[in-house]
């Protein structure tokens, strides 16, 4: 069984590992690749199960409105706030849209297909350094390959 893990956005994150995290493939990749990926070993029949960070299972866009807040507590510029919290939401909305289009595809090609809610327990957002003490992986990688993997690690 091979596990695939994404982590989508405008730089996808990408995953692929078999008994227990052991790595396969990981890279950041665009949106299309990871659904040729995908298809890829649908084609030659490997049996595969995909797990794809749903950041619209959170309420996300409470990340833009929490920057502004933090601008006006502070007493920053107020303009820069609201320029900071739009660019914050309108990736969020790329980023669950992406992962709403992954999920219905699986769906649709009878790929098991898991939507994992991202939050502060989820062991994403590590650093290089914590990754390699962690999952012991020294290869080179990406914040996007790195929470792909993590959705994936030790399934």
């Amino acid at each position: 069984m091979i596990n695939i893990g994404i982590d989508p956005g405008k730089n996808t994150g990408y995953a692929e590992a078999v008994s227990k995290g052991k790595l396969l493939y990981i890279d950041t990749i665009s949106f299309w690749d990871a659904v040729y990926r995908i298809d890829g070993h649908k084609r030659i029949g490997n049996k595969i199960n995909v797990f794809i960070e749903a950041p619209g299972d959170n309420r996300a866009v409470w990340t833009a409105k929490s920057a502004i807040t933090e601008a006006i507590r502070k007493n920053k510029n107020i303009h820069y706030a609201i320029d900071i919290a739009l660019k914050i939401s309108k990736n969020i909305g790329q980023n669950i849209e992406q992962s709403e289009l992954l999920i219905e595809y699986c769906k649709k090609e009878d790929i098991p297909v898991t939507s994992c809610r991202p939050n502060e327990r989820s062991m994403t957002k590590l650093t290089h350094k914590e990754f390699v003490r962690l999952t012991g992986l020294t290869n080179k990688t990406s914040e996007h390959s790195r929470d792909a993997f993590m959705l994936i690690w030790g399934r």
